[in-house]
């Protein structure tokens, strides 16, 4: 069976200027099966007067290592949204999951001024037998 489901990793996340913000420290990031996950289209969304900075925001996904049953601490995969000076930005990526489940690491806010709210959600195509 074919299905897509849409899934929010972290909702309206506000990031100070020029911060980092980790998850468990400052946030808590769904954590996403995609183990019957055939193609997923991840998208970050950074919303607000803060989209009209200059800045970049970064977002850093880990995956979920069972071998080791432990998080990697090292980014999976790296999405750096662009802010150019309207109300919105919006990256999405098309992938091939083949990590048992991942979740967000941290959002980067490498804006000096202002402060960014952010959103990242997941579609995935799920194969299932």
């Amino acid at each position: 069976m074919n299905t897509s489901t849409q899934k929010f990793i972290a909702t309206d996340e506000s990031v100070a200027a020029a911060a980092t913000e980790v998850d468990v420290t400052h946030f808590t990031s769904a954590q996403i099966n995609t183990r019957h996950a055939r193609t997923g289209i991840l998208t970050c969304y950074v919303k607000g007067a803060n989209a009209a900075s200059s800045g970049n925001v970064t977002f850093s996904f880990a995956c979920y290592d069972p071998l080791r049953a432990a998080w990697d601490t090292v980014a999976y995969l790296t999405v750096v949204c662009a802010l150019n000076a309207t109300t919105a930005v919006q990256k999405s990526i098309t992938f091939y999951p083949d990590m048992a489940k991942f979740k967000l690491l941290s959002i980067q806010n490498a804006d000096a001024t202002h402060a960014a709210t952010c959103n990242a959600s997941i579609t995935m195509k799920e194969t299932r037998a």
